[in-house]
């Protein structure tokens, strides 16, 4: 008779196990600071190899020529003039000038473009006997162009009050100025503030899409346990799960940054707590624990919740969900 006591207990813990929901496995949030390493994909590789021992290109061996204003880029276009190939590589100083010599504008070390404010540098190989020059239609379009030259978007935004008669390009590297005829119509006076007046892209190949289209390591985020209401003033748990979608590997390094907000009311950024993961396998996720305070300032109604990876070298890492706030 003693059996049957022992049998029930034992039963009874059986079923206990069978109904107990697993706790969730996930790397514990931390208030780290944000680290401002933001990490980028690697620079693309030339699309052209470029021979070993290939000489940096002089002004003295090159041309230019405006393609035209295609709405507000006035691209130009370098060939190589000599009997030999040569390289250029970088980001070229500009000044504008008039008629009169009098400058219009200059980039004064100001970098980025209207198109990609990301483009890499990368060594362009500029090759002897390339087409000559001639008047063409208007082109914005790198890759429609003879192979072996180089190309560069340039906007001009600033307020002159004058129009443009040429452009002087201060080649990188120290190897001389090139001077381009640059019949282009002052800008607009009137939408020309408060904007930065000249833009441009480091120099890229003719003949191919450049930049390359960017290969992003494929990562997906999701939220998990976020209320679809909360009060003001509410402190919030809820989890991350960062997944490696693809064949390749997600390392956390360097650790990247993540932002959190309440979109047009509050935004709070930390560095990822990476240490305890380390990396996303391929095929694997890796959930995160997350705290956010509403602030109790925070208007009631209907709101978005946005969480995002700070990294460029995932194509999306960030996810966006409605909340009411009460």
């Amino acid at each position: 008779m003693r059996v049957l006591p022992a049998l029930f207990a034992l039963l009874l813990l059986a079923a206990c196990t069978s109904t107990t929901v697993p706790q969730r496995a996930y790397v514990p949030w931390l208030p780290l600071p944000r680290a401002n390493q933001y990490a980028m994909l690697p620079s693309p590789s030339p699309p052209v190899p470029i021979p070993p021992g290939t000489p940096q290109c002089s002004a003295a061996q090159l041309e230019g020529r405006l393609l035209g204003v295609v709405t507000s880029d006035t691209p130009v276009v370098f060939r190589n003039t000599g009997p030999k190939a040569c390289v250029v590589n970088g980001t070229p100083e500009l000044m504008i000038m008039d008629a009169q010599g009098v400058v219009l504008a200059s980039s004064n070390g100001e970098s980025g473009t209207q198109f990609d404010e990301y483009i890499a540098e990368v060594d362009v190989l500029m090759l002897p006997g390339t087409p000559v020059l001639a008047e063409e239609p208007p082109t914005s379009e790198s890759s429609i162009l003879p192979t072996g030259q180089a190309f560069m978007h340039i906007k001009w935004s600033g307020c002159a009050q004058s129009d443009a008669a040429s452009l002087v390009v201060d080649l990188p590297n120290g190897t001389g100025s090139v001077t381009v005829a640059f019949a282009v119509p002052a800008p607009d006076l009137d939408t020309c503030p408060g904007q930065t007046p000249l833009v441009r892209d480091p120099l890229k190949p003719t003949g191919v899409a450049w930049p390359p289209a960017p290969a992003y390591i494929p990562v997906t985020v999701q939220l998990s346990e976020l209320p679809h209401s909360a009060a003001r003033g509410a402190a919030l748990r809820y989890f991350v799960t960062v997944s490696a979608t693809g064949n390749q590997d997600y390392v956390l390094s360097p650790c990247p940054d993540y932002a959190e907000a309440l979109v047009n009311t509050f935004e709070r950024d930390y560095q990822l707590n990476c240490g305890p993961a380390g990396v996303v396998r391929a095929g694997r996720s890796v959930t995160f624990e997350m705290k956010f305070t509403i602030p109790g300032t925070t208007p009631a109604g209907p709101s978005t919740f946005v969480w995002g990876l700070i990294d460029g070298r995932i194509g999306r890492g960030s996810v966006v969900v409605p909340i009411t706030i009460t």
